[in-house]
Protein backbone atom coordinates (compact mmCIF):
# COMPACT_ATOMS: atom_id res chain seq x y z
CA UNK A 1 0.00 0.00 0.00
CA UNK A 2 1.24 3.26 -1.07
CA UNK A 3 1.68 5.32 1.88
CA UNK A 4 1.60 8.81 1.57
CA UNK A 5 -0.37 10.28 4.89
CA UNK A 6 1.92 11.59 7.60
CA UNK A 7 -0.96 12.79 9.99
CA UNK A 8 -0.22 10.94 13.28
CA UNK A 9 -3.96 10.90 13.81
CA UNK A 10 -4.53 8.65 11.26
CA UNK A 11 -5.00 5.56 12.28
CA UNK A 12 -3.60 2.97 9.41
CA UNK A 13 -4.06 -0.15 11.58
CA UNK A 14 -7.87 0.92 11.51
CA UNK A 15 -8.30 2.14 7.70
CA UNK A 16 -6.52 -1.46 6.64
CA UNK A 17 -8.90 -3.33 8.28
CA UNK A 18 -11.86 -1.20 7.38
CA UNK A 19 -10.01 -1.95 3.72
CA UNK A 20 -9.54 -5.59 4.56
CA UNK A 21 -12.95 -5.95 5.50
CA UNK A 22 -14.27 -3.58 2.86
CA UNK A 23 -12.45 -5.35 -0.41
CA UNK A 24 -11.45 -8.66 0.97
CA UNK A 25 -11.72 -11.17 -2.64
CA UNK A 26 -13.30 -14.21 -2.02
CA UNK A 27 -10.01 -16.91 -2.34
CA UNK A 28 -11.22 -18.61 1.36
CA UNK A 29 -11.47 -21.69 0.99
CA UNK A 30 -13.58 -24.04 2.98
CA UNK A 31 -13.93 -28.08 3.70
CA UNK A 32 -15.56 -30.66 2.85
CA UNK A 33 -18.77 -31.57 4.92
CA UNK A 34 -22.22 -32.86 4.69
CA UNK A 35 -23.50 -29.65 5.01
CA UNK A 36 -21.97 -26.12 5.78
CA UNK A 37 -23.56 -23.57 7.66
CA UNK A 38 -23.98 -20.12 5.65
CA UNK A 39 -21.43 -17.33 6.41
CA UNK A 40 -21.14 -13.89 5.55
CA UNK A 41 -23.04 -12.82 2.05
CA UNK A 42 -24.48 -10.53 0.20
CA UNK A 43 -27.27 -10.03 -2.72
CA UNK A 44 -26.92 -7.75 -5.90
CA UNK A 45 -30.42 -5.81 -5.69
CA UNK A 46 -30.87 -1.92 -5.56
CA UNK A 47 -33.00 0.31 -2.89
CA UNK A 48 -33.40 3.91 -3.69
CA UNK A 49 -34.18 4.48 -0.08
CA UNK A 50 -32.88 7.02 1.80
CA UNK A 51 -29.26 6.58 3.30
CA UNK A 52 -28.92 5.55 7.08
CA UNK A 53 -26.34 7.24 9.20
CA UNK A 54 -23.59 5.43 8.78
CA UNK A 55 -21.57 3.28 6.29
CA UNK A 56 -20.65 -0.31 5.98
CA UNK A 57 -19.18 -1.92 2.64
CA UNK A 58 -19.82 -5.34 1.66
CA UNK A 59 -18.58 -7.43 -0.97
CA UNK A 60 -20.68 -8.95 -3.39
CA UNK A 61 -18.69 -11.91 -3.73
CA UNK A 62 -19.15 -14.86 -5.92
CA UNK A 63 -19.23 -18.87 -4.11
CA UNK A 64 -15.60 -19.58 -6.04
CA UNK A 65 -14.89 -19.94 -2.51
CA UNK A 66 -13.29 -23.52 -2.11
CA UNK A 67 -15.48 -25.69 0.30
CA UNK A 68 -15.06 -28.88 0.98
CA UNK A 69 -17.37 -31.86 -0.61
CA UNK A 70 -20.47 -32.36 1.29
CA UNK A 71 -24.01 -32.87 0.26
CA UNK A 72 -24.45 -29.03 0.29
CA UNK A 73 -21.89 -26.42 0.73
CA UNK A 74 -22.00 -23.17 2.41
CA UNK A 75 -23.42 -19.53 1.45
CA UNK A 76 -20.24 -18.54 2.67
CA UNK A 77 -19.62 -14.48 0.55
CA UNK A 78 -21.52 -15.33 -2.22
CA UNK A 79 -23.44 -12.83 -4.52
CA UNK A 80 -27.01 -12.79 -5.22
CA UNK A 81 -27.65 -13.11 -8.87
CA UNK A 82 -31.19 -11.68 -9.44
CA UNK A 83 -32.30 -12.10 -12.50
CA UNK A 84 -35.31 -9.22 -11.95
CA UNK A 85 -36.99 -8.16 -15.35
CA UNK A 86 -35.23 -4.32 -14.04
CA UNK A 87 -31.79 -3.59 -15.44
CA UNK A 88 -28.93 -2.78 -13.00
CA UNK A 89 -28.13 0.50 -12.13
CA UNK A 90 -24.83 1.87 -13.45
CA UNK A 91 -22.03 2.55 -10.86
CA UNK A 92 -22.82 5.88 -9.08
CA UNK A 93 -19.05 6.21 -8.78
CA UNK A 94 -17.78 5.81 -12.46
CA UNK A 95 -21.28 5.54 -14.42
CA UNK A 96 -19.70 2.18 -15.78
CA UNK A 97 -21.70 -0.88 -16.15
CA UNK A 98 -22.41 -2.59 -12.73
CA UNK A 99 -24.10 -6.13 -13.90
CA UNK A 100 -26.42 -7.60 -10.98
CA UNK A 101 -24.15 -10.50 -10.70
CA UNK A 102 -21.01 -9.18 -10.63
CA UNK A 103 -19.07 -11.26 -7.55
CA UNK A 104 -16.43 -9.91 -6.07
CA UNK A 105 -16.27 -6.84 -8.23
CA UNK A 106 -19.27 -5.11 -6.92
CA UNK A 107 -19.45 -3.62 -2.96
CA UNK A 108 -22.85 -3.04 -1.23
CA UNK A 109 -22.67 -0.03 0.53
CA UNK A 110 -24.96 0.01 3.83
CA UNK A 111 -25.33 3.47 4.42
CA UNK A 112 -27.06 4.57 1.61
CA UNK A 113 -28.33 1.13 -0.43
CA UNK A 114 -26.14 1.26 -3.33
CA UNK A 115 -23.79 -0.85 -5.36
CA UNK A 116 -20.72 0.38 -7.21
CA UNK A 117 -17.49 -1.21 -8.40
CA UNK A 118 -15.08 -2.09 -5.79
CA UNK A 119 -12.67 -0.86 -7.25
CA UNK A 120 -14.18 2.42 -7.46
CA UNK A 121 -14.95 2.32 -3.18
CA UNK A 122 -11.15 1.32 -2.99
CA UNK A 123 -9.93 3.88 -4.61
CA UNK A 124 -12.03 6.86 -2.70
CA UNK A 125 -11.46 5.15 0.25
CA UNK A 126 -7.25 5.49 -0.31
CA UNK A 127 -7.99 8.53 -1.76
CA UNK A 128 -9.12 10.18 1.25
CA UNK A 129 -6.52 8.55 3.41
CA UNK A 130 -3.87 10.18 0.85
CA UNK A 131 -5.37 13.71 1.59
CA UNK A 132 -4.45 13.18 5.14
CA UNK A 133 -7.97 12.72 6.39
CA UNK A 134 -8.38 11.27 9.85
CA UNK A 135 -10.08 7.82 9.73
CA UNK A 136 -13.14 9.07 11.65
CA UNK A 137 -13.67 11.83 8.87
CA UNK A 138 -13.71 9.69 6.13
CA UNK A 139 -16.72 9.39 4.19
CA UNK A 140 -19.22 7.58 1.81
CA UNK A 141 -18.84 9.21 -1.77
CA UNK A 142 -22.62 8.51 -2.59
CA UNK A 143 -24.74 10.21 0.74
CA UNK A 144 -21.25 11.13 3.11
CA UNK A 145 -22.05 9.04 6.14
CA UNK A 146 -19.31 8.60 8.00
CA UNK A 147 -17.04 5.11 7.47
CA UNK A 148 -15.97 4.57 11.06
CA UNK A 149 -18.54 2.70 13.52
CA UNK A 150 -18.68 -0.19 15.67
CA UNK A 151 -19.92 -3.68 15.18
CA UNK A 152 -22.86 -3.23 16.98
CA UNK A 153 -23.46 0.59 14.82
CA UNK A 154 -23.43 -1.49 12.04
CA UNK A 155 -25.63 -4.20 12.42
CA UNK A 156 -28.26 -1.52 13.96
CA UNK A 157 -27.87 -0.06 10.44
CA UNK A 158 -28.30 -3.24 8.61
CA UNK A 159 -31.84 -3.96 10.71
CA UNK A 160 -33.10 -0.17 10.04
CA UNK A 161 -32.88 -2.12 6.23
CA UNK A 162 -34.47 -5.20 7.16
CA UNK A 163 -37.27 -3.61 8.97
CA UNK A 164 -38.09 -1.82 5.10
CA UNK A 165 -38.14 -5.51 4.23
CA UNK A 166 -35.31 -5.18 1.26
CA UNK A 167 -34.43 -8.89 0.72
CA UNK A 168 -30.34 -8.02 0.57
CA UNK A 169 -30.28 -6.43 4.38
CA UNK A 170 -32.43 -9.58 5.14
CA UNK A 171 -30.28 -12.15 3.40
CA UNK A 172 -26.98 -10.34 5.40
CA UNK A 173 -28.88 -10.33 9.02
CA UNK A 174 -29.88 -14.01 8.32
CA UNK A 175 -26.22 -14.62 7.79
CA UNK A 176 -25.17 -13.19 10.64
CA UNK A 177 -27.77 -15.17 12.88
CA UNK A 178 -26.64 -18.17 11.13
CA UNK A 179 -23.30 -17.32 12.19
CA UNK A 180 -24.77 -16.67 15.88
CA UNK A 181 -26.80 -20.45 15.53
CA UNK A 182 -29.60 -18.51 15.97
CA UNK A 183 -30.77 -20.69 12.81
CA UNK A 184 -34.27 -20.46 13.50
CA UNK A 185 -34.65 -16.73 13.24
CA UNK A 186 -31.61 -17.07 10.59
CA UNK A 187 -34.36 -19.51 8.68
CA UNK A 188 -37.26 -16.80 9.02
CA UNK A 189 -35.25 -14.37 7.31
CA UNK A 190 -33.84 -16.28 4.66
CA UNK A 191 -37.27 -16.87 3.81
CA UNK A 192 -38.45 -13.89 3.50
CA UNK A 193 -35.46 -12.84 1.60
CA UNK A 194 -35.63 -16.35 -0.97
CA UNK A 195 -39.25 -15.11 -1.77
CA UNK A 196 -38.68 -12.10 -3.11
CA UNK A 197 -36.22 -13.59 -5.50
CA UNK A 198 -32.55 -13.84 -3.47
CA UNK A 199 -30.76 -16.42 -5.00
CA UNK A 200 -28.33 -16.17 -2.14
CA UNK A 201 -30.87 -16.88 0.32
CA UNK A 202 -32.51 -19.89 -1.64
CA UNK A 203 -29.61 -21.73 -1.68
CA UNK A 204 -28.84 -21.08 1.84
CA UNK A 205 -32.36 -21.64 2.68
CA UNK A 206 -31.99 -24.86 1.15
CA UNK A 207 -29.27 -25.74 2.92
CA UNK A 208 -31.25 -25.18 6.27
CA UNK A 209 -33.58 -27.49 5.15
CA UNK A 210 -30.88 -30.21 4.04
CA UNK A 211 -29.05 -30.29 7.00
CA UNK A 212 -31.99 -29.26 9.70
CA UNK A 213 -31.29 -25.88 10.68
CA UNK A 214 -34.05 -24.13 12.55
CA UNK A 215 -36.42 -25.82 10.54
CA UNK A 216 -37.66 -29.52 9.64
CA UNK A 217 -35.47 -31.94 8.27
CA UNK A 218 -36.62 -32.29 4.38
CA UNK A 219 -34.53 -33.02 1.39
CA UNK A 220 -37.88 -32.18 -0.55
CA UNK A 221 -37.73 -28.69 0.57
CA UNK A 222 -33.87 -28.41 0.33
CA UNK A 223 -34.60 -29.58 -3.28
CA UNK A 224 -36.99 -26.99 -3.59
CA UNK A 225 -35.11 -24.07 -2.87
CA UNK A 226 -31.74 -25.62 -3.98
CA UNK A 227 -33.76 -25.66 -7.40
CA UNK A 228 -35.15 -22.11 -7.40
CA UNK A 229 -31.64 -20.74 -6.92
CA UNK A 230 -29.98 -22.55 -9.18
CA UNK A 231 -32.82 -22.19 -12.32
CA UNK A 232 -34.08 -19.10 -11.63
CA UNK A 233 -31.06 -17.48 -9.95
CA UNK A 234 -28.03 -19.30 -11.71
CA UNK A 235 -26.38 -19.09 -8.09
CA UNK A 236 -24.03 -21.39 -8.60
CA UNK A 237 -23.96 -22.54 -4.91
CA UNK A 238 -27.42 -24.01 -5.56
CA UNK A 239 -26.46 -25.38 -8.71
CA UNK A 240 -23.64 -27.50 -6.95
CA UNK A 241 -25.66 -28.66 -4.17
CA UNK A 242 -28.73 -29.34 -6.64
CA UNK A 243 -25.99 -31.27 -8.50
CA UNK A 244 -25.57 -33.07 -5.31
CA UNK A 245 -29.34 -34.24 -4.30
CA UNK A 246 -29.74 -35.25 -7.83
CA UNK A 247 -26.29 -37.90 -7.69
CA UNK A 248 -27.83 -39.24 -4.12
CA UNK A 249 -31.61 -39.50 -4.94
CA UNK A 250 -32.39 -37.35 -1.89
CA UNK A 251 -36.02 -35.26 -2.85
CA UNK A 252 -35.99 -36.04 -5.64
CA UNK A 253 -35.80 -39.67 -8.42
CA UNK A 254 -31.89 -39.77 -9.01
CA UNK A 255 -30.50 -38.57 -11.84
CA UNK A 256 -26.56 -38.88 -13.08
CA UNK A 257 -27.00 -37.08 -16.13
CA UNK A 258 -28.79 -34.42 -14.21
CA UNK A 259 -26.53 -34.52 -11.65
CA UNK A 260 -23.67 -33.70 -14.02
CA UNK A 261 -25.57 -30.91 -16.22
CA UNK A 262 -25.82 -28.60 -12.63
CA UNK A 263 -22.24 -29.68 -11.76
CA UNK A 264 -21.57 -28.35 -14.89
CA UNK A 265 -23.20 -25.44 -14.55
CA UNK A 266 -21.66 -24.39 -11.50
CA UNK A 267 -17.94 -25.55 -12.58
CA UNK A 268 -18.41 -22.73 -15.70
CA UNK A 269 -18.79 -20.26 -13.24
CA UNK A 270 -15.95 -20.73 -11.13
CA UNK A 271 -17.06 -23.10 -8.44
CA UNK A 272 -14.05 -25.23 -7.06
CA UNK A 273 -16.13 -27.28 -5.37
CA UNK A 274 -18.25 -28.37 -8.39
CA UNK A 275 -14.90 -28.71 -10.57
CA UNK A 276 -13.06 -31.12 -8.14
CA UNK A 277 -16.37 -32.93 -8.52
CA UNK A 278 -16.43 -33.13 -12.10
CA UNK A 279 -12.85 -34.09 -11.85
CA UNK A 280 -13.67 -36.84 -10.16
CA UNK A 281 -16.72 -38.33 -12.52
CA UNK A 282 -14.24 -37.95 -15.56
CA UNK A 283 -11.57 -39.62 -13.86
CA UNK A 284 -14.07 -42.83 -13.01
CA UNK A 285 -16.34 -42.40 -16.40
CA UNK A 286 -19.07 -41.79 -14.49
CA UNK A 287 -22.04 -39.96 -15.79
CA UNK A 288 -19.36 -39.03 -18.54
CA UNK A 289 -17.09 -40.69 -21.04
CA UNK A 290 -13.99 -40.96 -18.51
CA UNK A 291 -11.15 -38.90 -19.80
CA UNK A 292 -8.05 -37.39 -17.26
CA UNK A 293 -7.20 -34.81 -19.70
CA UNK A 294 -10.55 -32.86 -18.48
CA UNK A 295 -9.80 -34.36 -15.12
CA UNK A 296 -6.84 -32.89 -15.07
CA UNK A 297 -7.97 -29.44 -16.43
CA UNK A 298 -10.98 -29.34 -13.50
CA UNK A 299 -8.14 -29.89 -11.31
CA UNK A 300 -6.26 -27.26 -12.24
CA UNK A 301 -9.30 -24.70 -12.50
CA UNK A 302 -10.30 -25.80 -9.05
CA UNK A 303 -7.02 -24.27 -7.14
CA UNK A 304 -3.51 -25.77 -6.23
CA UNK A 305 -5.62 -27.43 -2.80
CA UNK A 306 -7.48 -29.82 -5.31
CA UNK A 307 -4.53 -31.52 -6.72
CA UNK A 308 -5.10 -34.89 -5.71
CA UNK A 309 -9.13 -36.12 -6.02
CA UNK A 310 -9.09 -37.60 -2.58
Amino acid sequence: MTENCTDNDFDDDAFDALLEAHLNDSSNDQTNTTVSTCSNGSSSNKDEDEADPAFAAVHLNDSSNDETTTTASSCSNESSSNKDEEEADPCPICLGELPLNDGPNSTLMTCCGKFAHTKCVDEHLRFQKNQNMKFTDITCIMCRTLVSGSAEEEMARLQKWVEKGLHWAQQMMATDLCEKKDYVRSAELYLLSANQNNGVSQSCLGTMYDQGLGVEQSFVQAFHWYEKGAVEQHNDVAQYNLGSLYEDGQGCVQSLSKAVEFYKLSADQGNSQAQRKLAGLYSEGRGVEQSDEMAATLLAAAGPQACSLQ
